[in-house]
């Protein structure tokens, strides 16, 4: 694949959003935050573009927050790169899909990225 994705999704586990909202400060400038129960709409700038990205909280079993830019104006090229860095500045576990999201795709067949004390490994969703 070459170019960045068109949209980055990633999962954190146990993360409380203010803790992600902090994470996002270091690089984004946030214009707006919308919250409406476990879904907050968070309207950023990022060298000179606007995006949203929506973090929802409980969004799979485990514990799992997603964090979603809706469209790819970010520092990352790639999912991998950003729950790579998320791991690293939040310290919790954060897991990606190994490659782009198709239609139709099985996302808990497999084929997932998991940042860990251990470093990065590909496991079942369900692992």
């Amino acid at each position: 694949m070459t170019g960045p994705l068109p949209d980055i999704e990633i999962y954190l586990q146990r993360a409380a959003p203010r803790d992600i909202v902090s994470w996002l400060k270091k690089h984004f400038e946030i214009m707006e935050t919308v919250s409406q129960g476990d879904s907050h709409t968070l309207t950023l700038a990022y060298e000179g573009k606007s995006l949203e990205c929506v973090i929802v909280e409980k969004a799979a079993k485990g514990g799992y927050v997603s964090v979603w830019f809706k469209k790819n104006e970010t520092p990352w090229s790639s999912d991998e790169e950003c729950a790579s860095e998320a791991f690293t500045v939040l310290g919790v576990e954060s897991r990606c899909s190994v490659g782009g999201w198709k239609p139709g795709a099985d996302d808990d067949s497999g084929g997932w990225y998991r940042f860990t004390d251990e470093g990065r490994s590909v496991v079942n969703w369900l692992t």
